[in-house]
């Protein structure tokens, strides 16, 4: 790597020329080459061709005359620093040039070796400063792009509020681009139902002095009239005596999430209300059939027995036969109550467990010699197992093999209930006459095994034609559905 500056002198004066050549040889420099040019476009060519470090640039030369002279070399000299030379006349031409980019100006008159060196080594280290400073933005905006979010800088000690880059144009559609918004816009455009909320928490987060960060989700007006849902958050410096100067912040357009979440809330809300209503009417139908058994079953056989008795008490002949009909009616009517009493009331699971409460209910059903049911357990642990989940399991059961006993005319029943991993997976297979599942909709015992699969985010599978029986798989996962506010 070569040592040294190569320094260009873009000088028409012979003169001039060959006091900057003596100059620069007795600065103290580290030069490695000079090179020199009388007109801008013999320097063009020089810069574009060769690596130069320093740029001295007369401004009044034969192609080229005033702050045109440095306009012209402008596309050449982006990274490299230039010195104005100059009269003492044209001095506001030079300071216009520095505007427009140089790193000095030096008075011809007044030029020392001394003062040459230090104009050299000044803009050096300014240029330097600047490039870093080039590429530090560059990688700041490159940042921006890639997160999407509308970065802004607030000056808290000048309350003045700075939108960083074009992202915030690109979310909101307001035309800010590097620039201070309307002083009115930034609290203007906040929701009127959130804006109190918002510059309160700012207010007080800033005014306290104790928290480096803060952070809050809003509507935020768009430039069409839209509001968009934000997530803004800033980070808060403070001098050292620990007062707040400078907050920056970046804003995030969330609406699209928050749509999501609202329509999941939603949803979450339709199945909840969906299963409740299933629930009430499954009520209202045990309500109906518990009246219908006791108004067509249990009161007609105690009205018979009241009929005997009053017949017996009235008469004496035949007292005997009509007393023991009276006394087998009522045995009747007692094991017809205890049967809707079992149907009714949940057993005692903690006490019983669930395998034998399974098998109880199994076993009621057989004593009526209508079918023969089969039951299959494997891998099922009753002590993992939370009471709603046995609860669930068993009526489930207890729901399907009530509409086989009312629906299917089947003779036999498969039963199988396991647990694998996290999944409690009960099968329930029967012979009977089968349904077509897209011709026939389904009552309500269906609908509650659906509403309680859905309550442990579980599924239900129906297989069934005419004449094939059916087949009903029910899947429940270990963990409830959380509740719904």
């Amino acid at each position: 790597m070569n040592s040294g500056l190569s320094i260009l002198t873009v000088e028409d004066n012979p003169s001039d020329h060959l006091l900057l050549e003596h100059m620069l040889r007795s600065s103290g420099l580290a030069i490695r080459r000079t090179r020199s040019a009388c007109t801008i476009r013999e320097a063009y060519s020089i810069l574009v061709a060769e690596e130069i470090d320093v740029v001295l640039l007369d401004l009044m030369l034969p192609d080229s005359f005033g702050i045109h002279t440095f306009i012209n070399l402008k596309p050449v000299v982006q990274r490299i620093p230039v010195i104005i030379l100059t009269g003492v006349s044209d001095t506001n031409v030079a300071l216009e040039a520095i505007k427009e980019g140089a790193q000095d100006y030096l008075v011809k008159a007044e030029l020392t070796e001394s003062l040459l060196s230090k104009a050299i080594q000044y803009s050096l280290e300014r240029k330097r400063t600047l490039e870093h400073l080039r590429v530090s933005d560059e990688r700041f905006n490159t940042v921006v792009k890639a997160t999407n979010d509308a970065i802004w800088d607030w000056d808290l000690v000048n309350d003045k509020f700075f939108i960083v880059g074009d992202t915030y144009k690109q979310l909101f559609g307001y035309n800010i681009v590097n620039a201070y918004p309307p002083d009115d816009l930034r609290e203007s455009i906040i929701h009127p139902q959130d804006r109190d909320r918002v510059l309160r928490k700012l207010s007080a987060t800033i005014r306290e002095g104790t928290a480096s960060n803060w952070e809050d989700e809003y509507r935020l007006k768009k430039s069409n009239g839209e509001y968009a849902y934000v997530h803004d958050r800033g980070y808060i410096i403070y001098s050292a005596d620990q007062r707040p100067i400078r907050m920056i912040g970046a804003i995030q357009d969330i609406t699209q999430r928050k749509r999501s979440e609202d329509e999941l809330a939603l949803q979450q809300r339709l199945k909840q209300q969906q299963i409740t209503e299933v629930v009430l009417g499954a009520q209202e139908r045990e309500r109906f059939e518990l009246g219908q058994e006791l108004h067509d079953n249990i009161n007609q056989i105690l009205a018979t027995s009241k009929l005997y008795l009053d017949v017996a008490i009235e008469e004496r002949e035949p007292r005997l036969e009509l007393l023991i009909k009276s006394r087998n009616n009522i045995s009747m009517a007692i094991e017809e109550i205890r049967r809707l009493s079992k149907e009714l009331i949940t057993p005692s699971l903690n006490d019983l467990g669930l395998i034998q409460s399974i098998k109880e209910l199994i076993r009621n059903i057989q004593v009526t010699g209508k079918m023969k049911i089969r039951l299959s357990i494997s891998g099922l642990d009753e002590s993992a197992l939370q009471p709603e989940q046995k609860i669930n399991v068993y009526r489930i059961i207890q729901e399907q093999l009530n509409n086989i006993l009312k629906h299917a005319e089947a003779s036999s029943v498969a039963i199988e209930l396991n647990k694998h991993r996290e999944q409690i997976r009960l099968l329930v297979e029967d012979d009977g006459r089968g349904f077509d599942p897209r011709m026939r909709r389904y009552g309500v015992g269906i609908s509650n095994i659906m509403s309680r699969a859905e309550l442990y985010n579980g599924k239900v599978e129906i297989d069934s034609s005419p004449g094939k029986g059916c087949r009903l798989e029910v899947i429940l996962n270990e963990k409830a559905l959380p509740e719904q506010a």
